[in-house]
């Protein structure tokens, strides 16, 4: 059976011939992203975890301000300063607020390629598939650790093929339709 995209590059980034859903593989990371308001608990931790050492590739990571722009908190302003300062330290990409939405910015300025891994701080990191790029919010300590190693482990997911058929009621938009599609096989698939 061919490969799904997500297989091929899951094993272009593990550097196997060929990967099966359920295999773990340590993959090759081609982009870390953070965000304006979870990107200082990821420099703290990492601070924490690793002091002064670099990142793995200071041009495969990437900070972008789009969601407290401007600061209307101290708070808010303090936490971009630590993005800045990490910024300044480590020599990685900062997408300032006068940037744009994070994944649209990353598109926009050629940080994300077809068969990428993409891993960063945001539930919506999936939008990037749009250039044929595997990308997936994760957690803190996974940002941490592929901002020092470049990799992370991955299952291989199984592809569910879902059809639809049929013309839908009135005013039922493709959001109802892939809500309900959620609702019916869970968040897990």
């Amino acid at each position: 059976m061919p490969s799904t995209i997500i297989e091929k590059i899951l094993a272009r980034a593990s550097g196997k011939k060929t990967v099966s859903p359920g295999d773990k593989v340590w993959a090759n990371v081609d982009l870390v992203t953070m965000r304006d308001f979870g990107g200082p608990n990821v420099i703290l931790k990492y601070k924490e975890e690793f002091g002064d050492a670099p990142v793995f590739d200071p041009n495969k990571v990437a900070i972008t301000f789009d969601l407290h722009i401007p600061p209307r908190q101290i708070k808010e302003a303090n936490n971009q300063k630590i993005c800045r300062e990490f910024v300044e330290e480590k020599g990685i990409h900062l997408f300032d607020i006068n940037n744009g939405i994070g994944q649209h910015t990353l598109l926009e300025h050629g940080m994300v390629k077809p068969y990428d891994v993409i891993i960063g701080t945001d539930s919506h990191m999936n939008l990037l598939g749009v250039a044929e790029a595997f990308s997936t919010g994760v957690g803190i300590t996974d940002i941490v650790a592929a901002m020092r190693y470049g990799k992370l482990w991955y299952r291989v997911p199984e592809t569910v093929k879902i059809n639809i058929s049929g013309k839908p009621k009135e005013f039922v938009t493709p959001k109802d339709i892939i809500l309900h599609l959620v609702g019916e096989l869970g968040t897990d698939g």
